[in-house]
């Protein structure tokens, strides 16, 4: 991961350069659509904030030592929205992405077999240096995109091979035995298939979610673990950010990283093994909240306002279908994990929503 994470800050600096390079010698504009102009100020002004926020709250000797651990990655809110173009360029930019992954994954399932290893969530750490959850959405996010064209294509070859990856892809979920990727994946498939419901084919449906039904069945009993278990384990440490929301609820808090004012919230009420653990909120929400406060959220959620408004009669119901495909990876994963505190995660964010708000107002600037 340290690999990748390096080599994609480099490509993100060479490209930003390319681009600046594009604007003043060939005078192309700096920002494909308005929807990619506007993001970018939203991403800027939190930027901005979160900044601010952290001086008044630590002073300038901490914000600027801890910058790139804490402050670095958010800009990726105002600088990716600068590098997509048209809907149609960057659908080559999501392909790259598929093959990236689909290389990750043939890579760890040769050393499998190499060195006789089961392939798992720890094979994937050991080889890879990266969490399940992170490489599990971005697979999703192209099932979700495959799901949306499946229906569209009438060239069998076409239809087998979309029908073939998004089989494979349920199968990775499966082995590596991620419980929220096969709920994402069963509701996606859901999603789909009730907006492209066809009374002929009900029979098809029926034998399809029978299916499904064995498949999760075989998965939780191969798991052999308490979704009821690892809820409650969750609710413990959001009951305690709750706690920290309300002593900060306007600004946040980042007088402290995240972890050690949990843990302190732990350790006053004796849950000592959490501190073992060492856990941030597993929310992105309540991580949101926790540090930079309603102000920094409502920030944020300019991002919904300005989806919203580019949705005109330019819009096409396929690239809405899709990003509400998106928008259940997104939200669930959100809900589940601190996405944005890892480099995989806000990447996955940030390019693909970009993407989406391209591709809805569908417009030129």
């Amino acid at each position: 991961m340290p690999l990748s994470v390096n080599l994609s800050s480099f490509a993100l600096i060479f490209s930003i350069a390319l681009k600046l390079l594009q604007v003043f010698i060939l005078k192309h504009n700096l920002f494909h659509t308005k929807a990619a102009k506007y993001s970018s100020l939203i991403g800027l002004c939190f930027f901005i904030y979160i900044i601010l926020s952290c001086l008044i709250q630590k002073g300038f000797a901490y914000t600027l030592g801890s910058f790139e651990k804490q402050f670095f990655r958010w800009e990726l809110l105002f600088l990716v929205p600068i590098l997509l173009k048209g809907a149609k360029e960057n659908l080559l930019l999501l392909y790259f992405f598929f093959l990236g992954i689909v290389c990750a994954i043939v890579y760890v399932i040769i050393i499998v077999l190499i060195y006789q290893m089961s392939f798992s969530q720890d094979s994937l750490l050991k080889i890879l240096d990266i969490h399940h959850t992170y490489l599990s959405i971005f697979l999703m996010f192209f099932v979700n995109y495959l799901m949306t064209e499946y229906p569209k294509r009438k060239n069998q070859m076409t239809v087998t091979l979309y029908g073939t990856l998004i089989i494979l892809s349920f199968f990775v979920f499966f082995f590596l035995e991620s419980k929220v990727s096969i709920i994402i994946f069963c509701l996606l498939l859901i999603y789909h298939l009730v907006s492209s419901f066809s009374k002929k084919l009900y029979l098809g449906y029926i034998s399809l979610f029978a299916v499904l039904i064995l498949c999760i069945l075989i998965f939780n009993k191969r798991i052999k673990v308490s979704y009821e278990h690892a809820m409650d384990f969750r609710l413990a440490i959001w009951e305690e950010s709750f706690e920290l929301i309300k002593e900060n609820p306007i600004f946040g808090s980042m007088k402290y990283a995240e972890k050690d004012l949990l843990n302190y919230k732990h350790y006053l009420k004796g849950k000592y093994y959490f501190m073992d653990s060492d856990l941030n909120s597993h929310n992105q929400y309540l991580s949101i909240f926790i540090k930079y406060g309603v102000f920094g959220a409502f920030i944020l959620s300019m991002y919904g306002i300005l989806f919203f408004n580019c949705i005109s009669k330019l819009t096409t119901k396929a690239a809405l279908k899709e990003f509400l495909g998106f928008a259940i990876i997104i939200s669930i994963a959100l809900y589940i994990e601190n996405l944005f505190d890892r480099h995989h995660g806000i990447v996955f964010c940030t390019v693909f929503f970009n993407y989406y708000l391209i591709k809805v107002e569908n417009e030129k600037i």
